[in-house]
């Protein structure tokens, strides 16, 4: 009834771990579909070695070439025959409940989109956290981005069972950053009811600077855009409070964005361009005119920082080194 799908790059200190929670569900009534995205470490091999010892029905399809977490995905959705669709990270794990629970909800409901609630795991420090705070219930789509707009729920994918008809018309965007934030709304959006569990089913892996492969300067900034434009486009005129639950969306996004671009660029000139776009996409009377009730929701400090990309990018790197280095 359920496809998994979990491509597979460069993962070899967390990768059995994860498979492992995958075996050990209480419902077994699944496909997973393992994607090989040519990683350069054994990460495939402790896949392929864990599920030859396991009974769960499964497939692996190796990517002929590196291909992009964002592809891999639509790899995998490609080659899947279920109902309901689960995408999970392969450096994160599960719950031993968490299909049974997704699966029971989306039928008890008549359902076809169901979220939980995660859990975040810190590398460095061994703890957990929690991650969302959105309340149990039955949603409308409205409601529901509402509520994602506002930052009372995630963008990620993998909190999610989706149906695989809200997937139709739907796929992920090759090559660019943030591809959960630019897929998950249309799916919301397509979708008749929703349901969320209080449930903390899904453990999401913080990695530290040394091993993780997304601490590093954002790519394809002018593919971003582009795909970040056509969301404003399609989201911002029918979002509530006359687009400013959006807004916040949409601020938040770009100074994750502008932060890790000036944070891993070394030099000024890596990161000129880059920022030179960023700067583009900030409509300056927008965010000052809104800057009381945004700053409630993403900090006064993050849209000054804004604030000052408008008014002057090169300031903005340097201030941010020399208070980095402070």
């Amino acid at each position: 009834m359920i496809s998994i799908i979990l491509p597979v790059y460069n993962v070899n200190l967390y990768i059995e771990k994860c498979i492992d929670s995958i075996i050990n569900q209480s419902f077994q009534n699944f496909e997973l579909i393992v994607i090989d995205d040519c990683g350069t470490d054994d990460s495939i091999q402790l896949v392929e070695k864990r599920l030859s010892n396991s009974s769960i029905n499964f497939q692996i399809i190796y990517n002929e070439h590196n291909k992009g977490l964002s592809e891999s995905r639509n790899v995998g959705l490609a080659h899947s025959k279920s109902e309901y669709i689960l995408f999970i990270d392969s450096d994160d794990w599960l719950s031993p409940l968490m299909l049974e629970r997704l699966y029971s909800s989306a039928i008890e409901n008549d359902a076809d989109l169901v979220s939980c609630r995660a859990m975040e795991f810190w590398e460095k420090t061994g703890k957990l956290s929690k991650m969302h705070k959105i309340k149990q219930g039955v949603y409308t789509p409205t409601n529901y981005l509402s509520l994602l707009f506002n930052g009372d729920t995630s963008a990620h994918i993998w909190i999610r069972l989706i149906k695989r008809e809200l997937l139709r018309d739907i796929k992920f965007p090759k090559n660019v950053i943030f591809e959960d934030v630019l897929t998950v709304p249309y799916i919301i959006k397509s979708a008749r009811k929703i349901v969320q569990l209080d449930d903390e089913l899904y453990f999401y892996l913080q990695r530290n600077s040394k091993t993780s492969i997304t601490g590093k300067k954002p790519t394809n900034i002018t593919g971003f855009l582009s795909c970040l434009k056509k969301l404003q486009e399609d989201f911002e005129p029918t979002s509530a409070s006359n687009g400013l639950g959006f807004r916040r969306f949409l601020y938040k996004i770009l100074f994750i964005v502008v932060y890790n671009t000036i944070h891993y660029s070394p030099t000024y000139s890596e990161a000129k361009k880059d920022l030179k776009d960023l700067k583009s996409f900030i409509k300056i009377n927008i965010l000052l005119r809104d800057i009381i009730t945004l700053s409630k929701s993403i900090g006064i400090n993050s849209l000054l920082y804004l604030c000052l990309l408008k008014t002057n990018k090169m300031l903005l790197y340097f201030n941010h080194k020399k208070v980095l280095n402070r």
